[in-house]
């Protein structure tokens, strides 16, 4: 979520009211939050296109984009644009190194802004500890860890390449876009419903029998 924030230093009370009077008010009352979008159904979620596929992006937009709903958290499961998203693969430089008995922790920052920790299992892995500062490829399952997202590593790749970042840049732009650009089926077919509901009902409504008098 990007946000601007503005400070007024060193201006009277008059002043300000006049400034802020040259500009128009946004419509917006705290009061009338906008209407929740309704809950997927497990059913039509799993017939998802992404439901069980590797998602490129961006860690800037896994942070800013992705919708937590509380039911479906438990599962893994979060939503993109209203598309499913559980497994997402991700590329970025390592920053920090945690080392377990069990497992290893990576921090990974993709050059976005953001950055997000994955954890790999000892026992799962194929590779070679990391080096710091080295470029990595990571596939694993997304997780809410204390309100931040986390990745359990299923992939991992060592090796790359500043031009192999700057390829998956491109690319996880084009998978977000792509998405973006999707209408939501699950809304859409609510609202036709909705509607096809409505008409049904005024339809039975206008052909029923008046009671006699």
């Amino acid at each position: 979520m990007r946000t601007l924030e503005g400070t007024l230093h060193g201006s009277s009370s008059r002043s300000s009211s006049q400034s802020a009077a040259s500009y128009p008010s946004p419509r917006l009352s705290v009061m009338d939050p906008p209407p929740a979008a309704p809950l997927p159904k497990l059913r039509r979620i799993n017939r998802s296109e992404t439901y069980s596929r590797w998602v490129k992006l961006l860690l800037c937009d896994i942070a800013a984009s992705l919708r937590v709903i509380p039911e479906y958290a438990p599962r893994s499961t979060f939503f993109l644009h209203g598309h499913p998203v559980r497994w997402v693969h991700v590329v970025g430089t390592v920053t920090r190194v945690n080392e377990y008995e069990k497992r290893v922790v990576f921090t990974i920052d993709d050059g976005s802004g953001q950055t997000m920790d994955a954890v790999a299992q000892r026992s799962e892995m194929k590779t070679s500890i990391p080096k710091m500062h080295s470029i990595i490829k990571a596939r694993g399952q997304l997780e809410l860890v204390h309100g931040a997202f986390q990745m359990q590593i299923k992939e991992l790749g060592t090796g790359l390449t500043l031009d192999d970042q700057a390829q998956f840049w491109v690319q996880a732009a084009e998978s977000h876009e792509r998405l973006l650009k999707q209408k939501d089926d699950h809304n859409v077919k609510h609202v036709k419903r909705q509607k096809q509901g409505k008409r049904k009902e005024r339809s039975e409504k206008q052909q029923r029998p008046s009671e006699p008098s």
